[in-house]
């Protein structure tokens, strides 16, 4: 690894710090920027269970961005030690093994909320139209989760190559999307809440891809695991 690639390892520490910090956060917006435009653009159906589905829904998602959020700060952590100690075959390692762990956790959670759902929405308040609605959001979202974690773990290895504008160009990417599809699906196609819902996890695809594009293309971090060192590694993350 060049000594250009540990870029943090060089330089005013506090530039590095609010450089990424403010493009990290920007990002992080785009992403609950999605909830937003969902619940904006439904609202002009006029009918207040279907807001208050998404609502209830966003609740329960929460859970699983934030699970998602913690597992892209492990990622970034490992990966990112491991560029600024010039130890690039380790940093490869540490995400692919990462990414797979990550994949299983989502996927698991997911299936547990699905399975808990009705439940879920009960606890909230959620009732008739309501809550029917936040059971038809909910399972076309779910399944996307495990996306929308590689693609966080693909944007929190990209900042720790020091690439935070391709990190957060990603999440704009997938506003944009989302953005765009959204009154596509929900107007032009009659799919209201379904609409809304398919249209987010469209947007944490083009996320993904966004990122691992530039992240593979720059740093080829894609290979096959070594797992004599993964159980190892996942005591690490």
């Amino acid at each position: 690894m060049s000594n250009d690639t540990a870029r943090f390892t060089k330089g005013s520490v506090l530039r590095h710090v609010i450089s990424m910090t403010s493009m990290s956060s920007v990002g992080l917006m785009a992403i609950f920027f999605v909830d937003f435009v969902d619940i904006y653009f439904l609202s002009l159906l006029g009918e207040v269970e279907i807001a208050a589905s998404v609502g209830y829904a966003g609740s329960i998602l929460f859970i699983t961005t934030a699970l998602c959020i913690g597992l892209s700060i492990g990622v970034g952590a490992l990966t990112a030690r491991a560029v600024g100690a010039e130890r690039e075959d380790d940093a490869k390692r540490y995400f692919v093994h990462c990414l797979i762990v990550s994949s299983i956790i989502t996927i698991v959670v997911s299936i547990l909320v699905f399975l808990t759902k009705d439940t879920a929405l009960s606890m909230l308040g959620a009732k008739g139209l309501a809550k029917d609605l936040g059971h038809t959001y909910l399972n076309i979202m779910l399944f996307s989760v495990p996306i929308i974690a590689c693609a966080m773990l693909c944007m929190a290895t990209l900042r720790a190559y020091a690439e935070g504008g391709l990190s957060m160009m990603a999440t704009i990417v997938g506003g944009v999307v989302n953005a765009i599809l959204d009154p596509i699906l929900i107007f032009g196609f009659d799919l209201d809440v379904a609409g809304a819902a398919w249209a987010s996890p469209i947007s944490r695809a083009a996320v993904l891809i966004t990122a691992l594009i530039p992240l593979q293309k720059r740093y080829k971090v894609l290979r096959l695991p070594d797992w004599t060192l993964f159980i190892a590694d996942c005591r690490l993350s």
